[in-house]
């Protein structure tokens, strides 16, 4: 497990939509890609290996500006905008 700042452990809450998909990816996508049995990583590139975050983020904030999204950004932009709309909706992350 990785932990964040402070060596804190994170909660990352999931709708339920979002769980369909990944249990989607879990039974259909991920078994194609895995190539080592003993990989833990969630999500693997195409070449069977986890992301790298640095790539991962350049291609989050490459999306962002094709969006014209007017805001330097990566994963942490989205994790931080996501954190802040579930606050303001009141929304309590399941655990």
């Amino acid at each position: 497990m990785r932990q964040g700042k402070g060596h804190k452990d994170r909660v990352v809450p999931v709708g339920s939509r979002a769980l369909h998909w990944i249990q989607l990816y879990l039974d259909e996508v991920r078994p194609r890609l895995l190539l080592h049995a003993q990989e833990r990583a969630l999500f693997l590139t195409s070449y069977g290996e986890p992301f790298n975050p640095d790539v991962l983020s350049r291609m989050v904030s490459k999306w962002l500006k094709q969006a014209d999204i007017n805001r330097p950004g990566s994963c942490h932009l989205i994790r931080s905008t996501c954190a802040t709309h579930m606050l303001e909706a009141n929304q309590k992350p399941k655990n």
